[in-house]
């Protein structure tokens, strides 16, 4: 993706400039937005770069440890010669580039102007083969080739003749089209390649469960799903050896189920046992093992319902789950300690802020209460959901600590610590210090003011619309997943 520097320089000046708000400014967001929805990675170029660090082999447009195939050059009005030069010999030898919008229309600066303009405009017309630029022209030069789109919807629509995707939702959730057009708009996605190892960081920015079925133009190759904050590699994985459709281009395609703002990487390596299972509608991980002569498939089932794996071979299993309880609300009372103050008892969870003795507090906070459980279930496993936290939580329940949560959905396991009868559940959660700084008196900046005045504006003077509640604000509910063997 060029960066149109010329166009801000000469909008903007060269003084004071953020030159990430003045580009969004100049160019919007859409364009970069549908490239990302549409499964594109792509890399900024500005002219220092095209002249400094790029060259053209075999059809590539190389800067640093980047090749490109395809060029886009985003509604610009001026372009130093020198780019298009080199933009020009991408073109003859192989390479796609396209205008989006328009074709500049002269060089910028006072200095040779008119001679700049004129080369610029000559290099246009070469890459044109003497032909005025027209709105959806595609014209071969060389090798390769050049467009003018005036719309995004074109350039969406023509880039993958030139370019295939990297990355694509083919599902998500019911697998209904709203269901697919909302994980499009909300999980996104970075490509990088190590040798032959292909590696995708693939996060979910919403906050609801995003369950997804993505196809990788990386070919036919073995998944693995790497957590970056555990450090877990799960190497089972249901994946499928596919080809594009409408191509004959092969791809893998991988199911992955990301909780609210959960980020993994899914890694691929030429080398590995081919897929065992293709589909399934068991979410989570799962455990794909051999037993003898069958496949032996272990995981966790939070609902009740029916289930299917598909195996390699196209056969597809059946099974229902049932028996799973329903989830427990642990409603209280509740008992809430600010630091070194004195216990205060809640008979619902809020946000201490809303209490006289915590209006102002910022820091740590000890959250108690205590529940009776009849029986845990048969092979039910528990977790405790903690619901809305702001903003770090840190649990222990019957004296053994569970971890912390601090991002995404605030579930931790509970393993060995829940047990039949009473149970005692205490929770620390840390808020953000903007509600003791709003407390604090506001600074007398005169003196600072008259001796260098005021350069930046001065902080505190417009105070923020919102200011996030703090502590646990629940629900906070017991959640019941069933342990389940599935032998194929």
């Amino acid at each position: 993706m060029y960066v149109p520097l010329a166009d801000v320089y000469a909008k903007f000046g060269i003084g004071a400039l953020n030159m990430d708000v003045e580009i969004e400014r100049q160019l919007g967001t859409e364009l970069f937005l549908e490239l990302r929805r549409s499964g594109y990675d792509f890399d900024f170029l500005n002219d220092d770069a095209l002249a400094r660090m790029a060259s053209v082999q075999a059809g590539m447009l190389r800067a640093g440890t980047g090749a490109y195939s395809v060029v886009i050059v985003p509604d610009v009005q001026y372009m130093p010669p020198e780019s298009l030069d080199c933009l020009m010999r991408f073109v003859q030898e192989g390479g796609f580039l396209i205008f989006a919008g328009r074709v500049p229309a002269a060089a910028p600066g006072l200095k040779d102007n008119d001679t700049r303009t004129a080369r610029l405009r000559s290099v246009l017309n070469t890459l044109w083969g003497g032909k005025l630029p027209r709105a959806d022209d595609f014209v071969t030069c060389g090798k390769g080739a050049v467009a003018l789109f005036r719309h995004l919807s074109v350039v969406l629509a023509r880039l993958p003749g030139a370019l295939p995707p990297d990355f694509e939702i083919v599902q998500a959730g019911d697998s209904s089209e709203s269901a697919r057009q909302r994980a499009r708009e909300n999980v996104g996605f970075l490509h990088r390649k190590m040798d032959d190892v292909d590696i995708y960081f693939v996060s979910n920015i919403s906050s609801f469960l995003q369950e997804l079925r993505l196809q990788f133009s990386v070919g036919h190759k073995i998944p693995q799903r790497w957590n970056p904050a555990s450090g877990e590699i799960d190497d089972t994985l249901v994946f499928k050896h596919a080809a594009r459709a409408g191509s004959n281009s092969p791809v893998t395609e991988v199911q992955v189920q990301l909780a609210p703002f959960e980020s993994c990487f899914v890694i691929f390596s030429p080398t590995g046992d081919g897929p065992t299972l293709t589909h399934t509608n068991w979410p989570g991980a799962l455990k794909i093992g051999k037993v003898g002569h069958k496949t032996q498939v272990t995981g966790l089932i939070p609902r009740n319902g029916e289930y299917f794996l598909t195996d390699a071979a196209g056969k597809t299993h059946r099974f229902q789950v049932k028996a799973i309880p329903e989830p427990i609300s642990l409603h209280g009372p509740w008992r809430l300690t600010l630091g070194d103050k004195t216990e205060l008892a809640l008979s619902q969870l809020q946000s201490w802020n809303d209490l006289p003795e915590g209006k102002d507090y910022s820091g740590w906070a000890v959250y108690e209460t205590d529940f009776e459980l009849t029986s845990l279930g048969e092979q039910i496993e528990w977790a405790v959901d903690l619901g809305i936290v702001h903003e770090t939580a840190q649990v222990v329940l019957n004296g053994i600590d569970l971890g912390s949560a601090w991002k995404g959905s605030r579930i931790l396991r509970c393993g060995n610590a829940l047990k039949p009868g009473a149970n005692h559940l205490k929770v620390e959660v840390g808020n953000l210090w903007i509600h003791r700084v709003q407390s604090l008196p506001k600074p007398d900046r005169k003196a600072l003011a008259e001796t260098f005045g005021i350069r930046w504006g001065t902080y505190g003077e417009i105070k923020p619309e919102t200011i996030p509640p703090s502590g646990l604000l629940g629900p906070v509910q017991l959640m019941p997943r069933r342990q389940w063997v599935a032998t194929l």
